[in-house]
């Protein structure tokens, strides 16, 4: 039963991450001046901060919060995939903005701007990653390395499904 399936919607959090990965590649292509910089960072660590208490944690009444327990662990492995390339996208922007080699000059003259980025950092992306077990991190970054974007639980049963109509 599909709806049984759906139910769970913990789908939604791989789709939640993918675009936040699409949106950092979106921003990293472009030269902002130091204001718009700025700006584009409060966003970031807000991104960061609602993908940590919403996607990747769960917290009980008074408790601290802890990793989300995954009921499929395709979807974990999607959603460090995502995060993954969201952490790739930041980096190359940062790079690519305080680069003199590139047409418009440094915009930058702190190479190490974006602020999730930075060890210090309360919404630090490494916390974020640090949310899943090695063996799905292992997983993400073989799929990531190698190019491959990974399939996630709906997307398996989509597929299963079409196998057996045929």
């Amino acid at each position: 039963n599909n709806s049984d399936f759906y139910s769970d919607n913990e789908h939604r959090f791989v789709d939640a991450l993918r675009m936040y990965s699409e949106a950092s590649r979106v921003s990293s292509k472009y030269r902002f001046d130091t204001g718009d910089c700025l700006q584009l960072n409060k966003h970031l660590a807000s991104v960061a901060a609602l993908i940590y208490e919403d996607i990747l944690t769960t917290k009980a009444l008074s408790s601290k919060p802890q990793p989300r327990a995954w009921i499929h662990d395709s979807n974990a492995r999607a959603c460090c995939f995502w995060l993954l390339r969201f952490l790739d996208c930041l980096l190359f922007w940062e790079e690519w903005s305080s680069s003199a080699s590139s047409k418009a000059g440094p915009t930058s003259k702190n190479p190490r701007f974006v602020e999730i980025l930075q060890p210090s950092h309360k919404s630090f992306v490494g916390k974020l990653l640090q949310t899943f077990d090695s063996e799905v991190r292992s997983s993400a970054l073989d799929d990531f390395f190698l190019g491959k974007k990974p399939t996630f639980a709906v997307q398996e049963k989509q597929q299963q499904q079409q196998q057996q109509q045929q």
